[in-house]
């Protein structure tokens, strides 16, 4: 564990380009719901509100339809579309495809969980961007029932094209996130906690860091 976190960081800070940050106070809301929870082949249906300029604006709106399919218990295939328009400064439409691989794994009170994701993005007078993120997240029970649970992740994400003066190849974003998750109900969770969200602007003389109050709910049937 100690390893990969160490890999994982010494990228992110090999990629990361060395710039100043402009800040902003962000607040995103997450509802999921997925099922069959007892199927091989389950639905996923996504909706993401993210508020920005310090919480003065609606920046950006994302719908996530997909379908998984359970390969073993811990080890799922996802294929999805999104539309994720910008809404601020200026809307730019954006839709995506997107396929990943999700492997879960648990250790006594610990759970792991691996996410590789990658997207064909279509965005407005951009062109068609390609990039991969991958997600490392650990999930810590504070009881053997898991209703509280300790959250932390990190999401790192590169381009693999450059289709436009504001998306370049290379380092693109990096989330990391610690917060609280606890079961409200058998098939209902909430979680609440901080991103820090660093976003690479290429065309822009400074880079992004945007300070999350993140708030989700998670609805399994």
């Amino acid at each position: 564990m100690k390893k990969i976190t160490k890999c994982f960081f010494g990228l992110l800070l090999m990629s990361a380009p060395a710039l100043a940050f402009d800040h902003d106070l962000q607040n995103w809301e997450l509802f999921i719901f997925q099922g069959p929870s007892d199927s091989r082949l389950r639905g996923y249906l996504e909706f993401q509100p993210r508020f920005g300029t310090d919480l003065q604006r609606t920046e950006r709106v994302l719908v996530r339809p997909a379908l998984l399919y359970a390969i073993t218990p811990a080890l799922t295939f996802w294929l999805g579309y999104g539309w994720t328009p910008a809404l601020t400064p200026q809307y730019s439409d954006e839709a995506r495809w997107w396929q990943q691989f999700q492997y879960i794994s648990d250790a006594s009170k610990l759970r792991l969980t691996h996410r590789l994701r990658f997207e064909e993005r279509s965005i407005q007078d951009m062109g068609t961007a390609f990039r991969l993120r991958y997600m490392l997240k650990a999930e810590l029970a504070f009881e053997e029932n898991r209703t509280w649970l300790a959250v932390a992740y990190n999401e790192l994400f590169l381009n693999f094209n450059s289709p436009s003066a504001g998306v370049q190849s290379g380092f693109d974003q990096n989330r990391l996130f610690i917060g609280v998750n606890r079961a409200i109900h058998p098939l209902v969770r909430l979680e609440a906690g901080y991103v820090n969200n660093m976003v690479h602007r290429p065309n822009l003389a400074q880079n992004r860091m945007n300070h999350v109050l993140f708030f989700g709910s998670y609805v399994t049937f």
